[in-house]
């Protein structure tokens, strides 16, 4: 973090960077302990939910103490960890460091996770209807040391009351909801997660790892490695019911077999869920290699002429086709909300400006459709943009046939 700053400070003042006292910026040391110290006021007056003072006691009085401001005791740990987590830190720098006192009037900001599978598959499910009676807790951070015991608590009870407001309805309209079919499922990559106990018409809900959603399968750490393997065994079912029934039959027969029966269940609900990961996309290949084999037999021609698309050209292919649909209006979905127009480049055409990505940090973010698909669209050419939405998926195909 010290070099990058020390770049920094390069790129503004050149080659002669001036003493530390003239620079006008805080070094890194004294940036990380201005962040605790900020951020451990804001708890004491309030401003955020999270108590800071929960495992902080206060010590015994030392000769020459101030009366006003008694000395803090950290909690216990033994640990490295331990020992930098935010209250040890912070109970260390208010008993050592000066007794200054900061107004806050600025309030932090609540990590939301985004969770783009559930609206996104309601798009590519094709008007299926599916009722869900899951109940999703959403403590996706994982690390929720600001959070707030208390928060969380108020937010478990607030759900609560909303089922118990769902089984009045249910009642008073002359209805029942199934409580064996009603299950709850944290979204939570922690080791250990918190789960606390939510009830049906006096039933106590039970806790999935993955949830059904129209079709595609939510996994509790939102992966995608479960709804591949599910996908992936329907659609080799398929192919070998097709393959024993279709022995015989000419190769123009087996390829609609495959592009009507076997594809559809293959690459169902993308773009809403992506098999981001290199295992995952293998797999999918291997299954798609079969259907070749079925095609052609032992033979299988170069991929310039089996007429067919790879599964990453499918994927991109399906990606490009959602974002079209959405900006010429044939969808719902907004795939613009999140994404800006970026800065001009040399060289960029001005009919069609460069988009710009939504921040995302983490891996999960990064494979998002919202995300991944600025990187596709901002490298298609004009001839794709320009083209109407009936005439997109035979250009398209051409393009990604092109490129992978």
């Amino acid at each position: 973090m010290i070099r990058v700053q020390n770049k920094a400070l390069h790129f503004i003042h050149g080659r002669r960077i001036p003493p530390p006292i003239q620079q006008n910026f805080l070094s890194v040391p004294a940036q990380l302990v201005y962040n605790d110290l900020l951020f451990f006021k804001k708890c004491l007056a309030g401003v955020t939910d999270y108590d800071a003072m929960a495992r902080i006691t206060q010590g015994r009085v030392h000769r020459g103490d101030d009366p006003l401001h008694p000395r803090l005791q950290q909690p216990p740990a033994r640990t490295d960890l331990g020992k930098n987590v935010f209250d040890f830190r912070a109970g260390c720098a208010s008993t050592s460091g000066a007794r200054e006192r900061t107004e806050c009037a600025g309030a932090a900001e609540r990590l939301s996770d985004i969770v783009v599978a559930g609206s996104s598959a309601s798009g590519a499910a094709d008007g299926e209807r599916t009722e869900c009676a899951g109940v999703a807790n959403g403590l996706a951070d994982g690390v929720v040391g600001r959070a707030g015991a208390g928060r969380r608590r108020a937010d478990v009870d607030e759900l609560q009351e909303d089922l118990a407001l769902i089984d009045i309805w249910c009642v008073n309209n002359g209805m029942q909801l199934n409580a064996k079919k009603c299950v709850a499922m944290d979204l939570s990559r922690a080791r250990q997660p918190w789960l606390p106990q939510y009830m049906i018409g006096g039933a106590v809900l039970e806790y999935v790892s993955t949830q059904r959603l129209l079709g595609v399968h939510i996994a509790r750490d939102l992966r995608w490695n479960h709804q591949v393997d599910v996908q992936r065994k329907k659609a080799a079912q398929t192919l070998g019911f097709a393959a024993r029934n279709l022995r015989g039959c000419t190769q123009r027969v087996k390829r609609m077999a495959y592009l009507t029966l076997v594809k559809p269940k293959l690459f169902y609900g993308t773009p809403a869920w992506h098999p981001w990961t290199k295992t995952n996309t293998e797999k999918m290949a291997r299954t798609q290699n079969k259907a070749l084999h079925f095609i052609h037999g032992r033979h299988v021609p170069p991929p310039e002429k089996q007429n067919m698309l790879s599964v990453p050209a499918q994927l991109a292919y399906n990606d490009l086709l959602f974002i079209k649909k959405s900006l010429c209006g044939l969808t719902e979905y907004n795939a613009m909300a999140r994404i800006t127009e970026g800065r001009v480049h040399r060289g960029d055409d001005p009919l069609h400006p460069r988009l710009q990505q939504p921040p995302a940090r983490t891996e999960l973010g990064q494979n998002a459709f919202d995300y991944r698909i600025v990187a596709e669209w901002n490298a298609a050419p004009p001839a794709i943009k320009d083209c109407t939405a009936a005439q997109f998926p035979a250009v398209c195909k051409a393009y990604v046939s092109a490129i992978y």
